[in-house]
């Protein structure tokens, strides 16, 4: 596949490639390949400078949604882009489409990149507790703040807890009545 640069909207001094570049034309004799930056998320992301009224503004904005906005049409009017391979740096055109934010939830759950809602206590992925440890908290009569301390985890939690609120599925008829 060959390379196809074109004009970002609203952005005439930047060019977005079918792979997934940037350019910047500010320099008109010598175009410069922009080096995206890496976002909390994962996500490529690219700040680019426009005039708006005379003055400098200056946004961030990312390389996946550049590349869907100038080469993939999107007569539904999705509102979401995925990431086909579920690889947040691989912005080539033929990762990227548009989706539903329905679809992309569905997307993450089959490709196990965001833990499936059924996962329970210790098959959770982020599990702070041991089925045991929630057992102990069911039964001690310590202040939550004080078994919150000792377990790594908020008075509301050691709450929830004991009321059967977290942990459902695990020995409620042991819950407390607070």
């Amino acid at each position: 596949m060959k390379e196809i640069w074109k004009i970002i909207d609203n952005f005439p001094n930047y060019q977005i490639s079918n792979f997934g570049r940037v350019m910047s034309l500010v320099k008109k004799d010598k175009p410069l390949i922009r080096t995206p930056h890496i976002t909390g998320g994962g996500y490529y992301s690219i700040k680019l400078h426009r005039k708006v009224e005379g003055k400098k503004v200056i946004e961030r904005r990312y390389i996946h949604r550049l590349v869907a906005e100038a080469f993939i049409p999107n007569p539904l009017n999705r509102t979401e882009v995925n990431h086909i391979d579920g690889d947040k740096t691989n912005n080539h055109i033929t990762n990227i489409e548009w989706i539903t934010h329905s679809e992309n939830i569905k997307h993450a759950y089959k490709l196990g990149l965001h833990p499936c809602p059924n996962m329970r206590g210790i098959n959770h992925p982020r599990v702070k507790l041991s089925e045991e440890d929630v057992r102990d908290i069911r039964r001690r009569i310590d202040s939550g703040t004080k078994i919150g301390k000792e377990y790594g985890i908020t008075r509301q939690q050691v709450n929830n807890i004991r009321r059967g609120k977290s942990w459902k599925h695990l020995d409620s008829n042991t819950a407390s009545n607070l």
